[in-house]
């Protein structure tokens, strides 16, 4: 059913009450009615000839019978109402109420009055207006005298407001189309901003196996693809990578990616990869791993090398605060084939298989030089010095160290009292002629001999804890041979 105006139409009537009027023919100089259209609407005006009883309002026609039901009053003689009419000929013709009207003026303005409502609005060229406020539907459309659009609301205090009930769930408020999408598509030509109000989560949606691409000065910096990898400088991601970051090859040759955690459980994993390209060659390059032992038992950082894409840690950092090199572990030296360099809070390891020196000082000035310094507590008790053509290994006798100084009881008897051995090494059969057991030493001269504390570690001897007691010994020896020669010059008469 539509609203049909016409020119020039003008019809009479005979319709007595509020009833339906029937037509009775176009007067002279009109068109009929008839081009209404059946069941279609118009607006009309019924006047008394020869009274004072008028109606205007919206009527339905219906072709048989030629009749017009006044299905709504706008205005009338009877206040508004349906009139009753009496007895006597009418006028019923097409009107256009004022309060009904759309103006187009002289300079090509078309004029609304009052509140319009219509289905459908279409216009070509530029619709322009003033600075008042428009409101489409209530809560769906807005904007104010200073050109603030809200859109799902009806006030807006900003250029664009979008506001939509989100409550329990996150949708999309705004949605991007390409050309010829369809309004309701999550296609890969679609893209979505939304707003989780319950929990506060801001959420950006690609269509379906979509992406995400950031850019700047026309170029492509970063991207989400569909698996949820994030790419900088790259829209490549290696197996098993969640984040890639990648300079430019020939200038800034960084490439970063992280692999994801795997989990605890009875094997060593890894929790987490950053790796250094080499000229943007995943094969190639350094990494930085994040490793746990088996059911959490220790963490480490492992820092290695790789090379035709195939990892080598050469680099390690325990949770212990060992730092480890050539291997993952503290090397045990008493266990054969565990190799490597250590260094944790309280010992040095160096365990290596091959027979080369094991550790190397050098003074780069040339002259001499302290090479290694050792204490005991804060107090200094010894120290390797070299010079230009010799190394001193020196144990801590300063004067100011020393207190109840006094001659050396005898040494002589201790002396006689060692054991001097010959023997075989069991490691390789090698045999030696001269040389002590430690057990036994340690019945005689006991600072002389190392024993640990563990009694299934090897016990050692400090050859250089004899020299006082040796040379002590020599000195009874010279007193007792001066003595015995005083004795023969005597005995000789000298």
């Amino acid at each position: 059913m539509a609203l049909v105006l016409l020119d020039r139409a003008k019809e009479t009537t005979t319709v007595v009450g509020t009833g339906t009027a029937t037509l009775l023919g176009a007067v002279t100089s009109y068109q009929s009615l008839a081009g209404v259209g059946n069941g279609n609407t118009t607006y009309y005006c019924i006047v008394d000839q020869v009274g004072a009883n008028w109606e205007v309002g919206i009527g339905t026609y219906t072709s048989a019978g030629t009749t017009l039901a006044r299905t709504t009053v706008l205005a009338s003689s009877n206040a508004g109402a349906l009139v009753v009419f009496t007895t006597g000929v009418k006028d019923v013709f097409v009107t256009y109420p004022s309060e009904k009207g759309v103006w187009y003026d002289a300079s090509g303005n078309v004029l609304f009055t009052g509140t319009t409502t219509a289905a459908n609005i279409s216009y070509t060229g530029t619709l322009t207006g003033g600075t008042g406020v428009v409101a489409i539907g209530t809560n769906q459309i807005y904007k104010d005298a200073s050109g603030n659009v809200g859109i799902g609301s009806s006030t807006s205090s900003v250029k664009l407001y979008v506001r939509a009930n989100l409550t329990g769930g996150t949708s999309n408020s705004i949605r991007l189309l390409d050309d010829g999408a369809a309004a309701t598509s999550t296609s890969n030509n679609s893209y979505g901003y939304g707003f989780n109000a319950t929990t506060g989560e801001l959420s950006s949606t690609a269509g379906n196996g979509g992406f995400h691409s950031w850019y700047t000065a026309n170029t492509e910096r970063m991207r989400i693809d569909s698996s949820g990898n994030v790419g900088i400088g790259t829209t490549a991601f290696p197996s098993a990578t969640k984040l890639v970051v990648q300079g430019e090859s020939s200038t800034n040759p960084t490439t970063f990616w992280s692999y994801g955690y795997i989990g605890n459980g009875a094997v060593d994993t890894k929790c987490g990869t950053i790796r250094n390209g080499f000229d943007g060659n995943a094969g190639f390059g350094t990494y930085w791993t994040s490793f746990r032992g088996a059911n959490g038992s220790s963490y480490q950082a492992r820092f290695g090398v790789r090379v035709n894409s195939t990892d080598t840690d050469v680099v390690t950092l325990d949770s212990s605060g060992n730092l480890l090199v050539g291997c993952t572990s503290v090397p045990n030296v008493g266990v054969a084939g565990q190799y490597g360099f250590s260094v944790a809070p309280t010992e040095v390891v160096i365990s290596k298989n091959v027979n080369t020196c094991a550790l190397y000082i050098r003074n780069v000035g040339g002259g001499a030089a302290v090479a290694a310094t050792f204490y005991n507590g804060t107090s200094q008790v010894g120290s390797i010095t070299t010079s230009t053509t010799a190394t001193a290994f020196n144990t801590g006798s300063d004067i100011r160290l020393k207190e109840n100084i006094i001659d050396a009881p005898s040494a002589l008897a201790s002396v006689n009292a060692i054991k001097v051995r010959s023997f075989d090494w069991k490691v390789d059969g090698t045999h030696q002629d001269y040389g002590y057991i430690a057990q036994e030493l340690l019945e005689v001269v006991p600072e002389a001999v190392s024993v640990p504390t563990n009694e299934d570690e090897m016990m050692g001897v400090d050859f250089g804890k004899l020299t006082p007691r040796l040379v002590k010994a020599i000195q009874e020896l010279k007193a007792i041979i001066d003595t015995q020669q005083e004795q023969i010059n005597s005995l000789l008469g000298k």
